[in-house]
């Protein structure tokens, strides 16, 4: 029995001594990984929030002097509510990961900056914008500044939720801005006068002006010399009568990996009206020769390129045609199917030029195709719904009456791309070399002849659009006079998305190709229905509400039409008894939607606490129910153990 106490004591040293070993590992571990595991991450999330894409890397790896980034962020926001909470403890993970990843060229600075403190001086210097907290009406700061070595600075004034897809390239394209701190210079090419309108007074177009706030805008309509090679990118509108010399330009200019946003159309209604308007005031001075073309096209540098437009088809499309009013006799709304307001299920809301884009309105749009021997890859930006049709250019003269196009409606169920992302490997349209008229110029001139290129020599980065109408102020804004000033207020994105391919193709190949990301707020479904649902009943009653209120006080009005001569105290009575009738049904009503409300916060309440045990205590319980099984089938396996040895004994 001596022996077998002193096995139990040697057993119960070595218990003690591997759990003195498992603590020393575990935490030789944990300092370990530390030091060479700092910036490995495992990334289990649905839509790979955390995980950086190869464009990010690539920028923050080639930055080349030090930035300084700056974090406000004031300790009340995230505890307003859970998107605040999740989105602020995101916004610093991926500003830590940046850090990282730069190799010690990125430093970050996080704030807090309380009300009259000096941080909340230094917020307000760099450009921040303050929100209101609670009722007490204090100020928080939730955004960003950064500055470069040379006091470049960039700014995000607030990090809006609603933003959350775009952070990782919001905050890329930050770093990639102080790192190229040149403003983006835009070559416009255009037949339509975007700068100088004669139609307007001679005023800029409203898209013209904003363009105008973000880059440097250079014309180089009239002008046959090359392309400059500082220009970075080209924004070509309604390119109409470009003489060789021209799409040479264009074409070499692709070839060498530029960018551009080609805006063509089938029927261009604002070049058809200003045409028209000339007329109308040269009439009687200069004989009118011909019609106004209404379509423009790229037609050689597309058929090099293996895309397919066409020039006499425009889509209609009831599933996104904007209403208008029709006079007649008896006025009234109307889908005009060729009036296109894209949206949702039409915007492609994984690309950052459009995934915050509500509203984009096109007008007479054509469609792109591309040919299955084009060394290009197309990526839709803007489509149809199904609810699609093809109609001929030639409806336009006169402009068909928006009912006329219903009556001959009928849909074959396709969609087209009527805006894209074309990126991949082009050839020339230009086989033979420049043209005749380049050659002699640039001899004449005396400037040294670029070589010709057959093929691009890096990725072509372009955006088609098959509509030009879309960047005149009558489709997506508004002029109002507000104490004097003319104010344009949109009702539409176009000068968005103009701004939004500019800006992403302004950036590197690699910002180019950042895509938007998931939320990293991921709300509980069934507590989302129970909600919907409560609102769906209260609506219902609030509904009912305003009909009882609407009844009531047309009898009132009755009443008090025949509240005149011998019966007037007579109705007054009747008056006052509806009146109260009136009131005590307003009470119970009242009444019952509280009971609604109340219901709609306390099934929400339980539910939440179901959810938090759940997420607290589950796993403690579960973990501590496995301790309890393994220590009895330990428990089990000494008593076999101990009972043979008993039994060997015997």
């Amino acid at each position: 029995m001596g022996w077998f106490s002193i096995n139990i004591h040697d057993w119960k040293a070595r218990e003690i001594a591997a759990i003195v070993l498992a603590v020393i590992l575990f935490l030789s571990v944990n300092i370990l990984a530390s030091a060479w595991l700092h910036s490995a991450r495992l990334d289990l999330t649905d839509n790979r929030l955390y995980s950086l894409s190869e464009g990010t890397k690539e920028v923050l790896s080639a930055i080349d002097e030090p930035i300084t980034v700056r974090l406000f962020l004031s300790g009340r926001i995230p505890e307003q509510n859970p998107v605040h909470a999740n989105f602020s403890k995101r916004v610093r993970d991926l500003l830590e990961n940046f850090v990282t990843l730069s190799g010690g060229k990125l430093k970050l600075e996080v704030y807090d900056p309380e009300p009259y403190s000096p941080e909340e001086d230094k917020a307000l210097a760099l450009g921040l914008q303050g929100v209101t907290m609670g009722a007490s009406g204090e100020q928080g700061y939730f955004g960003l500044a950064a500055v470069n070595s040379s006091d470049e600075k960039k700014v995000i004034p607030y990090f809006d939720p609603a933003r959350e897809p775009l952070l990782e390239y919001d905050l890329t394209k930050l770093v990639y801005s102080l790192t190229h701190p040149k403003k983006p210079v835009v070559g416009l090419l255009s037949s339509i006068p975007m700068g100088a309108d004669p139609t307007r007074n001679f005023r800029p177009w409203a898209v013209f002006e904003q363009i105008k706030q973000f880059f440097e805008l250079r014309s180089l309509r009239g002008s046959d010399e090359s392309i400059d090679e500082d220009i970075d990118i080209l924004l070509i509108a309604h390119p109409q009568n470009l003489n060789e010399k021209q799409l040479y330009n264009v074409d070499q200019f692709i070839l060498r990996g530029g960018r551009a946003l080609i805006s063509v159309d089938p029927y261009s209604e604002t070049a058809v009206a200003r045409a028209k308007a000339a007329e109308r005031e040269r009439r009687g001075k200069i004989p009118v020769t011909s019609k106004p073309i209404p379509y423009s096209t790229l037609g050689k540098l597309f058929d090099a390129w293996g895309l397919e437009f066409a020039t006499d088809t425009m889509v209609g499309d009831l599933g996104a045609a904007q209403q208008v009013n029709m006079s007649g006799p008896r006025s009234r709304a109307v889908d005009y199917i060729l009036w296109l307001a894209l949206g949702e299920g039409t915007l492609d809301r994984d690309d950052v030029i459009t995934s915050q884009i509500d509203t984009l309105n096109l007008a007479s749009s054509g469609y792109f195709t591309l040919r299955e021997d084009s060394g290009l890859t197309m990526e839709p930006l803007l489509e149809s719904t199904p609810k699609t049709m093809l109609i001929p250019t030639s409806k336009m003269d006169p402009q068909p009456r928006p009912d006329a196009l219903l009556r001959e409606f009928h849909s074959d169920g396709t969609r087209f791309t009527l805006g894209a992302r074309l990126h991949g490997t082009v050839k020339t349209a230009f086989p033979g070399g420049s043209p005749a008229s380049a050659d002699s110029d640039d001899a004449e001139s005396g400037a040294p002849a670029r070589e010709h290129l057959s093929e691009s020599i890096a990725p072509a980065n372009i955006v088609v659009i098959g509509d030009t109408d879309f960047l005149s102020d009558n489709f997506w804004v508004r002029v109002q006079n507000f104490m004097g000033r003319q104010l344009a207020v949109p009702f539409a994105g176009n000068a968005d998305f103009v701004i939004n391919v500019l800006d992403n193709l302004s950036g590197s190949d690699a910002l180019i190709g950042l895509r938007s990301r998931g939320l990293s707020f991921r709300p509980f479904l069934r507590i989302e229905d129970i909600r919907h649902q409560a609102e769906q009943r209260y609506r219902e009653r609030e509904q009912e509400l305003r009909k009882n209120l609407t009844e009531a006080e047309s009898k009132l009005n009755e009443l008090r039409e025949q509240g005149v001569g011998e019966n007037a105290a007579v109705v007054t009575r009747e008056n006052k008894v509806a009146l109260e009738a009136y009131r005590r049904e307003i009470l119970g009503i009242r009444k019952e939607l509280r009971k609604v409300q109340h219901a709609l916060i306390k099934d929400i309440d339980a539910l939440d606490s179901v959810f938090k045990v759940v997420n607290i205590w589950a796993i403690p319980v579960l973990i501590g129910i496995l301790a309890l099984v393994l220590a009895f089938i330990r428990r089990a396996r000494y008593r076999v153990r101990h009972s043979r040895y008993e039994g060997e004994k015997t």
